[in-house]
This record gives structure tokens, C-alpha cells and sequence, in this order.
């Protein structure tokens, strides 16, 4: 299995937090059909999802799951679980599930849900990847967009994207241009001036077309956005997977998935024929590794 270090630290738990209608729910779904590389309606037998049936998850809970996820996956590679209203849970149950959170099996994720992140043990909270949510951040958005936009969301096929640009280039990945943009990728310009220069060059190159140059940097963060998840969804850019690898583990998932949907609409913006600022705002904010 492959495994991504975030702060020193294995992605094996998240934590999304943040008010109720965010999109937490929806991106815990797409974030586990990426973990077990299937749709979730095919990968049951490996998914346990939480809902607070009371006021309160206890420590009885807790311990099934944890002898629930100790048990060798059936359809796939790795088992997941997801808990909704998180906050619920006691301070016996999160002792319990923190020891497990320390330690846990190389098959096993979980994802916690949560409004009210500040009743969760600070100790709990140390071991979870945060991603947070707002009802205006694109964050909130992530994993949807990708099965919504095609992006291979787990088990949708490769061939399904945001639209003809992507599919071209994710039918062309060894074709003429990715080669300048996979530099340009993996050794962006340290200031955002250069950075936006070295993007005018490659929209020159294309063609005077920047929806190509922005279509190829979509499917290269979609590689980055697997990764950084954990994912195991076949990669579009496997020869430049070093590369991808360091800015996933830079990025982290929050940060790949508000990259991907940024180029969403930067994308939708250049077809639209709107303003190429959306563009060239996004690359001037692009981290390097």
C-alpha cells in the first residue's frame, strides 16, 4: 500500500471540520472511493459508516470498529471507516480510538466528520489530517468535483474528464507539449512573476491555447490529488510520479483538491472566453517543491 507522510506523519485519519451544509458528507464519500479504489457501492464490505443513533458514541462502538478494521479487507486493499457527528463521541470512546489512531493496521483509514472539532481530545485531534470545510470554500467541493467532472474518480474509468481538453491530453500523455509542462510543474519559478512568464511560454507554445496548457495541469493535479489521498486509482502521469509524489505530500489533500477545482474554473473561464486572469491568478499561486 502506498502510504503519504503529511507533517511527519502517515495519512491514515482525517479530520473534516466545519458547519453543517459544507460538503463534508459528500467529500468523506468521494475520499473513500478513492482510499478503496472502487465505488463505494461496490466496496461495502469494506466500508463502515457511522451515524449516531443517540446523543453519544461509546467506548462499545469504538471497539467494534477497531476490531472491525484489524480484519483483512474482502473486495480490496484496505478498509475504511467514516464518523459522522464525531463530537458525539465520549471521552472513554476517544481514548479508545486514539490508541488505534497511533497504531493503526496498514490496511485501515478513517475519516471523522465534525462541526465542532474543539470536542474532540486534543490528543485525538494530533493524530487526524484536518481539512476544513466552509459553505463558500472550494475545499468543500473536492472529491465531488472529481466524479462530477469526470476526473477517474476510483473505478470510473480513466477516460471520463471535465471535458474534450482532458481527455485529449489524458489520451496523449506521452504527446507533444506535456514535456514543457511537466517542467514547468516540477521546477515552477521561485517568485510568482517568472512563474507567470514560464506560463505565458507554454500557452505560446500550444498554440496561443490556454484551455490545452490548463487541461494538461488539470490531469497532472488529479495524479497529485490521488496520491495525496492515498489513492490507488491508476495515474494518468506515472512517468513524473517522483515529482507528483513531493507536491503531494506538500499540498496534502485539502490543498490538491482547492488546486483541482481552481483549475476547474479557470478552465470553465478560458472556454467561456472570459477573463484569462482566472488563469494566470492560479499560477502565480501555485506552490513549488
Amino acid at each position: 500500500m502506498e502510504r503519504i507522510a503529511v507533517s511527519g506523519r502517515v495519512a491514515h485519519a482525517y479530520l473534516f471540520y466545519g458547519p453543517p451544509g459544507s460538503g463534508k458528507r459528500e467529500a468523506a464519500r468521494r475520499l473513500a472511493a478513492l482510499l478503496l479504489d472502487r465505488p463505494l457501492a461496490e466496496a461495502a464490505t469494506d466500508v463502515r459508516w457511522v451515524e449516531a443513533d443517540g446523543p453519544l458514541i461509546g467506548i462499545d462502538d469504538v471497539r467494534a470498529w477497531i476490531e472491525w478494521v484489524h480484519r483483512a479487507p474482502l473486495a480490496g486493499a484496505r478498509r475504511v471507516v467514516v464518523v459522522e457527528q464525531a463530537e458525539r463521541l465520549t471521552r472513554e470512546a476517544q481514548n479508545a480510538l486514539l490508541k488505534v489512531l497511533e497504531e493503526p493496521p496498514a490496511t485501515a483509514h478513517f475519516v471523522l466528520l465534525t462541526a465542532r472539532p474543539g470536542r474532540l481530545l486534543p490528543t485525538v485531534r494530533s493524530r487526524l489530517y484536518p481539512v476544513p470545510f466552509s459553505a463558500a470554500d472550494a475545499g468543500a467541493r473536492l472529491l465531488s468535483a472529481l466524479a462530477e467532472g469526470g476526473l477517474s474518480v476510483a473505478g470510473e474509468g480513466r477516460d471520463r474528464s471535465a471535458g474534450a481538453g482532458e481527455r485529449a491530453a489524458a489520451g496523449a500523455a506521452s504527446g507533444e507539449g506535456w514535456d514543457d509542462v511537466l517542467h514547468f510543474l516540477c521546477h515552477l519559478p521561485a517568485t510568482p512573476g517568472r512563474r507567470l512568464q514560464a506560463y505565458a511560454v507554454l500557452v505560446r507554445k500550444a498554440g496561443a491555447d490556454p484551455a490545452a496548457v490548463l487541461g494538461r495541469l488539470l490531469v497532472a493535479y488529479r495524479d497529485v490529488l490521488v496520491l495525496a489521498t492515498g489513492g490507488e486509482a491508476s495515474l494518468v502521469l506515472a512517468s513524473a510520479r517522483p515529482c507528483l509524489e513531493r507536491l503531494a505530500a506538500r499540498l496534502g489533500p485539502a490543498g490538491a483538491a482547492r488546486v483541482v477545482v481552481r483549475l476547474m474554473e479557470a478552465l470553465a473561464a478560458v472556454r467561456e472566453h472570459r477573463s484569462p486572469a482566472w488563469a494566470e491568478a492560479l499560477v502565480m499561486e501555485l506552490e513549488g517543491v
